[in-house]
């Protein structure tokens, strides 16, 4: 499995692009080791097709995160959603996305992708907390893998229906935690490793 699992902190994208380079493809980090930032997991994606993202939250906080990782590895967005109309970010990334302020029809259009042959393969979820759950069943659900921030749901009891759909559709959900490395998160974190 070719670069599936990364090794040592490698924090500096130019590294990270350097390496997909080498494996003659884009790299699309999924997760990391939460001490040290590490790359854990690698996704590695051919040259020949371009990966197709959609966006749930696009006015959110981590969106612009998202969008800029999105880039870097030549993905396109696709399509977008928020009830917000504020993002004015989208189009300085992305500006052929698609962006909708309505799920129902943000859903109509991933699903009219899909019957043209032109599916989303990853959805990024930056929605409020209590949606999470929701818009990773969708994602599945749509034939996409889900790229969701944490937590991935709000009751303990409730992961086992999202392992249970992960089973049904062969899709797969990623968590990740883009403020890790916030200094104030880093700052919480020394507080609390020093007492």
């Amino acid at each position: 499995d070719r670069g599936r699992y990364g090794s040592g902190c490698l924090r500096q994208l130019g590294h990270v692009r350097s390496i997909a380079r080498k494996f003659g493809g884009a790299c699309l980090v999924t997760s990391s080791h939460p001490d040290c930032g590490s790359l854990q997991r690698l996704s590695f994606m051919s040259d020949v097709q371009m990966t197709a993202f959609a966006l749930i939250g696009a006015a959110g906080y981590v969106a612009p995160r998202h969008m800029k990782a999105m880039q870097a590895i030549g993905g396109d967005l696709k399509v977008a959603y928020d009830p917000n109309d504020s993002v004015g970010i989208l189009d300085s990334h992305f500006p052929d996305a698609h962006f909708f302020t309505e799920f129902e029809r943000f859903d109509r259009h991933v699903d009219k992708l899909r019957r043209r042959g032109e599916k989303i393969d990853y959805v990024s979820i930056c929605s409020p907390n209590h949606l999470h759950d929701a818009h990773c069943r969708f994602a599945l659900r749509s034939g996409a893998d889900a790229i969701c921030e944490k937590p991935l749901v709000l009751n303990p009891w409730n992961i086992d229906g999202l392992a249970e759909i992960e089973r049904d559709t062969g899709r797969r959900i990623s968590t990740i935690l883009q403020l890790r490395l916030h200094p104030a998160i880093v700052a919480l974190r020394e507080k609390f490793a020093n007492s």
